[in-house]
């Protein structure tokens, strides 16, 4: 009899643990934000000998961003990777605060002065890093409103802080790939 109360009692202890790690393993579904995501824009602009499709892509996650500034290229229709950049956001109702951290350029192929599509990056504190802020004017910090709506994101950014959204870069829309 004794063997039999300890055998029950052994797998009433098993299914109270059982029930204990599956209850506590159970989490609620998360649902990732409505910015969370790919989106990119395409345009083009002219570099005085020739028009130049560019491709604007990113990648926002809950603490992250990355953005990759992509050029097509004209003799091969290929996108190369041109300019990038990575850090952290911060999203609080529908503004998102972009903080850098890393910078990146893609080697130029000196035959061609065209970019070989292969980024090296810089980290905060590196002579590099500093030099591309200043060369192509990128803020460490950015404060943007967004709001999304089929399947756009659209960003505004008051780069010149005259309280709107006028001028020329403040307002952007990307479509989500």
């Amino acid at each position: 009899m004794k063997t039999n109360h300890l055998h029950f009692n052994t797998i009433l202890l098993g299914l109270l643990l059982f029930t204990v790690f599956s209850l506590s393993s159970c989490k609620k579904d998360e649902v990732n934000p409505d910015y969370v995501g790919t989106w990119a824009a395409t345009g083009s602009f002219n570099t005085g000998s020739v028009n130049l499709e560019m491709k604007d892509q990113f990648t926002l996650s809950k603490g992250s961003y990355s953005e990759i500034i992509l050029i097509k290229d004209p003799d091969t229709n290929k996108w190369l990777e041109y300019m990038a950049q990575k850090g952290t956001i911060s999203v609080t109702d529908s503004t998102i605060n972009f903080t850098l951290l890393e910078v990146g350029i893609s080697t130029i192929e000196p035959i061609t002065s065209k970019p070989t599509g292969i980024i090296t990056y810089y980290k905060k504190g590196q002579t590099q890093y500093d030099i591309l802020l200043s060369e192509f004017g990128f803020g460490e910090t950015v404060t943007s409103k967004y709001s999304i709506s089929g399947g756009a994101i659209t960003l505004k950014t008051d780069y010149n802080k005259d309280g709107d959204y006028d001028d020329e870069n403040e307002y952007a829309s990307y479509l989500k790939i």
